[in-house]
């Protein structure tokens, strides 16, 4: 529903249940920041979610990124 244009809002609007991704988002990034960790696709998933960032920005910030060693 998000990849369609919905924000989170609407969709628990029409929904009972969420997805399970939804508050594990929230709490991964809570810890990322706690310890300092780097996390590009879970922050990128978070901004869908919360910020409202379109998907397909999320996933070119994602491709776009600088090159490193991980």
């Amino acid at each position: 529903m998000l990849g369609r244009g919905k924000n989170l809002r609407e969709i628990e609007k029409n929904f009972v249940m969420v997805a399970e991704g939804v508050p594990t988002a929230k709490a991964v990034m809570k810890l990322a920041k706690k310890y300092n960790v780097e996390m590009p696709i879970s922050m990128v998933v978070y901004e869908i979610i919360y910020k409202r960032k379109p998907p397909l920005q999320g996933l070119k910030n994602l491709m776009l990124r600088p090159l490193k060693i991980e």
